[in-house]
């Protein structure tokens, strides 16, 4: 009977490893795939405030429902100090299993500017994995450019149409 025992504990030890490996090789591969920024634009972005983007995305895209995040929000959802904004406008589903979301940074300095984009990429990747399996309509709003930068200003687009979302941005280049 013991024999066994310490059969079934070694299957058992055996077994977590293997698990753990497994998880650890498919985050490494996962890492080495690298999220483009979206980047296609000419001229210099410059609208009168982010919150004139977030109003004229939310009104032109009719996506409501949603509910204004606060500066004090900003560390705890995105994942960097609140501290690193020139100006900021955000936005996030007030329903449940909803995954809208609007948002954008005016960030000046380009080592808190990257690190924001860090912070909201991987945000971003997590946000859309937890779609995944729970609602494929919600999975689906998540495009490759979820973050996208302009100049100075960092936009995050969750919303059923990103491309029609992304042309609207163009308004705000000269």
């Amino acid at each position: 009977m013991r024999k066994y025992r310490i059969i079934y504990v070694l299957v058992l030890i055996l077994s977590v490893v293997l698990l753990f490996t497994n998880c650890s090789l498919k985050k490494d591969s996962a890492e080495t795939k690298s999220t483009e920024i979206k980047r296609s634009f000419t001229g210099r972005f410059e609208p009168e405030s982010c919150e004139a983007v977030t109003n004229s995305l939310k009104s032109d895209l009719s996506i409501s429902n949603l509910i204004e995040l606060e500066i004090e929000d900003i560390s705890v959802h995105y994942g960097f100090s609140s501290a690193y904004l020139d100006d900021f406008s955000a936005y996030s589903s007030k329903t449940d299993g909803c995954a809208d979301e609007i948002a954008v940074f005016k960030i000046n300095k380009d080592k808190e500017r990257q690190t924001a984009i860090d912070a909201l990429m991987e945000k971003t990747k997590l946000k859309s994995q937890s779609y995944k399996d729970l609602n494929s309509k919600e999975y689906a709003k998540f495009g490759a450019n979820a973050v996208s930068l302009h100049g100075n200003y960092i936009v995050v687009l969750i919303c059923s149409s990103p491309d029609s979302a992304y042309n609207l941005l163009n308004e705000y280049y000269v």
